[in-house]
């Protein structure tokens, strides 16, 4: 379940940069978004479903189908963190494609791509997910920023990978992909993503690495490895995201799903498997959201039926009595 993993914050920074580069207008909504989820703040981690939302605004803002690959190629070793600065001081490329696969969690905690070493190519290659236009783009700004991040570790345009493969069908016009990839081979709809470097490349030297700080970099990325905290707490974050809905208008299972950027089908089987009932979820989350407010006492009636994702405050008060026996004005009397 990907959507219920995080990235590092130095990776959100990345659209920073690129709506200010690009003199991107009407950003502002999610420039502030990204600033209150703690875009802005280094070592931080951000919820993925979250950063899927920000990819579908800003192509929302744009109209711009290869977003995705733009973002990939504006890629730069500042927005993989620590990860990205150890890549830039390994002595050639295939070391610095193993740090990579060691410590990527430091970048995303879900979803880990594998390294696959064949006679010809070494194959990163990550495991197939249910695909949503949020997921689809942050698939391609990885493939793309890989590729890119190697072009400029090695300070050599002509690098191009053997083979691409995505799951989802392509956003932009595949001639936009193909210009990026080169003469490799890129296949959509597949049942994995890969992407596909020749061996030749390995041993190619990294441009201006230094052996010392590589070490020292290599010591802080183990050092936040096995600090990196646990943060797939399916549960936490489905309260997070409900709280959210809610004060959105009525909460449905679809909207949540929505929310979670996954869709309502994957949603249930996952609450199945936690035995979880939405219905009982959502009961249960209003009733202790209601009491707190009625307890606080600061907000109106109608207010809290706002809030808790009703369209007039009679159906709260009547929900407010099934759950409690009471109605709100006689929980807030006694």
């Amino acid at each position: 379940m990907h959507n219920y993993f995080y990235i590092a914050s130095d990776l959100a920074g990345l659209l920073t940069s690129y709506i200010s580069d690009n003199n991107i207008n009407h950003a502002n909504s999610l420039l502030q978004r990204l600033k209150q989820d703690g875009a802005d703040v280094p070592g931080a981690r951000i919820i993925y479903a979250d950063w899927c939302e920000y990819l579908v605004q800003l192509h929302e803002i744009t109209g711009d189908d290869q977003l995705g690959i733009k973002l990939g190629l504006s890629v730069k070793p500042s927005h993989c963190g620590v990860l990205g600065y150890l890549s830039l001081n390994c002595e050639y490329l295939g070391e610095a494609l193993l740090h990579f696969e060691r410590y990527q969690s430091l970048l995303y905690d879900g979803g880990q791509g594998g390294a696959e070493l064949n006679l010809d190519r070494m194959r990163f290659v990550w495991p197939y997910h249910e695909v949503t236009l949020g997921v689809a783009l942050s698939n391609e700004v990885l493939v793309f920023g890989m590729a890119s991040l190697v072009r400029k570790m090695l300070n050599r345009n002509d690098i191009n990978p053997l083979a691409t493969s995505f799951t989802h069908t392509a956003i932009a016009d595949k001639a936009s992909y193909q210009k990026i990839i080169g003469g490799g081979d890129i296949l959509f709809n597949a049942d994995s993503m890969y992407v596909d470097f020749s061996t030749e490349y390995l041993a190619l030297p990294i441009v201006n690495s230094d052996p010392m700080l590589r070490t020292l970099l290599d010591q802080q990325a183990q050092a936040m490895l096995a600090v990196l905290p646990n943060n797939s707490d399916f549960e936490q974050l489905l309260k997070t995201k409900l709280l959210k809905i809610l004060q959105e208008g009525e909460p449905t299972l679809e909207r949540l799903a929505l929310a979670m950027c996954t869709s309502s089908r994957t949603l249930h089987r996952r609450l199945a498997e936690l035995g979880i009932n939405f219905a009982s979820l959502l009961r249960r989350t209003r009733t202790e959201l209601a009491i707190q407010y009625l307890k606080e006492g600061a907000l109106s009636y109608s207010e809290i039926a706002f809030l808790l994702g009703y369209s007039e405050q009679s159906a709260f008060s009547r929900a407010f009595k099934q759950w409690t026996g009471k109605t709100p004005r006689q929980f807030s009397a006694k």
